[in-house]
């Protein structure tokens, strides 16, 4: 239990650190906020807002939530839901860097290949960790159930 809550709490710190990165980047002035994502059809800079929120409420939720099975479930859908977006890129041919991070990348001065590869890492980080922690908490939740003992039916044939 001990690796899962460390892959929730980690996650969780991971998240908000994104979350900060796209919260922050929405601020600026850069013209890509301006432009429709290829996918939504809206401005990155709101885009940024909503993505950047709901990576925010569910590191709270890692934190602060008291059932496991939940913070596992809502880093999952995260993960799956950020591994579509990527997935839809590709197959609406969208040639630039995914603006996953937001601006904050050029104002950190890093390269758009770096943050490609962090972006990948903490995605996979999210993905194997979650559906990893899943496997394990239905296998704890199948070793604590009780074996239901066979009716008796107390008929005799007479």
């Amino acid at each position: 239990m001990k690796l899962v809550k460390f892959y929730t709490c980690s996650s969780a710190l991971l998240l908000l650190a994104t979350a900060l990165a796209k919260l922050v980047s929405s601020m600026g002035a850069d013209k890509i906020l301006q432009t429709a994502d290829p996918i939504f059809g809206i401005h990155f800079r709101t885009l940024f807002w909503l993505v950047g929120g709901v990576e925010a409420l569910v590191a709270l939720a890692c934190f602060w939530g008291k059932r496991i099975e939940l913070q596992v479930g809502l880093l999952i859908w995260l993960a799956t839901s950020f591994l579509l977006y990527r997935v839809g890129l590709i197959l609406v041919h969208y040639q630039h860097p995914c603006p996953c991070l937001g601006t904050l990348t050029g104002m950190l001065h890093i390269s758009e290949n770096t943050a490609q590869r962090i972006v990948e890492g903490v995605l996979t980080y999210l993905l194997f960790g979650g559906f990893a922690s899943l496997l394990w908490l239905i296998n704890r939740r199948g070793q604590n159930e009780m074996p239901v003992p066979a009716l008796k039916t107390g008929a005799k044939a007479g």
